[in-house]
């Protein structure tokens, strides 16, 4: 994993490897995502596969901007 240095109270992530497996093993942690809000293991993620789009019903259009 690769941190810039401190910045703002912050350090930024610029490179991590993620290994994943069915299975614990020794030496290796948890995603930070399989973490719940009282730090405890969760069993499961919810995780958006698709981009979300707008479509605007009155134009008959998608919306192609950041309006």
């Amino acid at each position: 994993m690769k941190l810039d240095e401190y910045v703002n109270g912050c350090y930024h992530l610029r490179k991590a490897n993620y290994y994943v497996s069915d299975y614990a093993f020794e030496g290796f942690r948890l995603h930070p995502a399989f973490y719940n809000e009282e730090g405890e293991e969760a069993d499961y993620i919810l995780d958006s596969t698709y981009e979300g789009s707008l479509y605007d019903t009155s134009e008959s259009s998608y919306i192609l901007d950041d309006a």
